[in-house]
């Protein structure tokens, strides 16, 4: 009977590892819920399997985890690095570090640093970040914590909005764009404002309520040594950088330094008070309801005579301004005042010269 004892008891314990085993079958990975960063994953089989523990449940419960999940109390990474929890065995002696590669548990990550994110600015548009980039250099490597937490927040929407100015000062980006460890914040915007990259080689069209459309080239004041590929030189000091946040200037305020005469001011580039046709070109179109459009070409006139010698005294530069009857034109007003068959061709003589019917 003893004997039958002894090979009872002998079998259970050789058999005892298959029976745990067998009682996690089917329950190999728990889920962990986190508040910032998802759900981690742990698979009791992969440690079950390790030489350290080879299926003997107590070397963690309960003396790290309690058998309860709903027991186990939410650690954070700073506790874990101090020896609580998973850091218990994770402290790179026993096994990895918990402040080595983040993906290793955070399996969420690992499709999120092969890409980008985009950052959505009230003013500039999308702002691209690749973490791709970012995790390629030799500084940062697999570590996400060289970032997170100490200069952003993992949870994207927990990070508040900084301005350049904040940048420039250390904050957000400008934590390593600083000129010394990577390139400034302060260097050129379509590095990372690629909205930007199309711009600035073209045009915008600025709408005048009297004289039309001003052409404004980004290429042409790029293109100059003082400014180069340096946005701020001219936002926000002088231009929002939103366009619909300029207000409208008149020539007098320019005259007097603001808006365009910030530069141009006679010093520093071409006076706003100099030839008109630099920033105003095209012909004006008078709307005449009888006798169909009259066109003036200011290219024909400025060849002869220069802005002044009809602006203000003749025309006023206000649309709707300056409307004169063929009678008043006859008697020296308007049109009339050099179209008077001496100086140039009379008001009075073939109408389609002017009226192209």
């Amino acid at each position: 009977m003893k004997r039958r004892w002894m090979v009872f008891t002998f079998l259970l314990v050789v058999a005892l590892p298959s029976i745990v085993f067998g009682r996690w079958k089917g329950k190999d990975k728990v889920y962990l819920q986190t508040e910032s960063v998802g759900e981690v994953e742990f698979s009791h089989y992969k440690h079950m399997d390790m030489e350290s523990i080879r299926y003997n449940c107590p070397t963690c419960h309960e003396a790290v985890f309690k058998l309860e999940k709903k027991d186990n109390p939410a650690y954070t990474m700073k506790q874990m690095e101090e020896g609580k929890s998973c850091g218990h065995c994770h402290n790179d002696t026993q096994a990895f570090s918990v402040t080595g590669d983040c993906t290793t548990c955070h399996t969420v990550f690992s499709d999120l640093i092969k890409g980008s994110i985009y950052l959505q600015t009230e003013s500039v548009g999308n702002v691209e970040f690749s973490h791709t980039t970012h995790f390629e250099m030799e500084s940062i490597g697999q570590n996400c914590r060289a970032c997170h937490d100490a200069v952003f927040n993992i949870v994207k929407e927990k990070n508040p909005a900084f301005t350049m100015k904040q940048m420039e000062e250390g904050k957000s980006c400008g934590h390593c764009h600083n000129d010394t460890q990577a390139f400034s914040v302060t260097g050129d915007c379509t590095t990372c404002h690629t909205v930007f990259s199309d711009l600035i080689k073209g045009s915008i069209n600025l709408q005048t309520e009297s004289v039309g459309k001003v052409e404004f080239s980004h290429s042409t004041h790029f293109e100059m040594e003082s400014i180069g590929q340096n946005c701020r030189a001219c936002h926000d000091a002088v231009f929002n950088i939103v366009k619909e946040k300029n207000p409208a200037f008149t020539m007098k305020q320019m005259d007097q330094g603001q808006a365009c005469g910030y530069c141009h001011n006679g010093k520093q580039v071409f006076n706003v008070t100099g030839d008109c046709t630099t920033c105003h070109a095209g012909d004006v179109v008078y709307v005449v309801e009888d006798t169909g459009n009259v066109t003036f070409p200011h290219e024909a006139h400025i060849d002869m005579f220069g802005c002044d010698e009809c602006h203000p005294d003749l025309f006023k530069a206000e649309k709707g301004a300056n409307e004169a009857t063929m009678a008043e034109m006859q008697d020296g007003e308007s049109c009339g005042a050099c179209h008077d068959g001496s100086t140039a061709f009379g008001v009075s003589e073939e109408c389609g010269s002017c009226h192209a019917m």
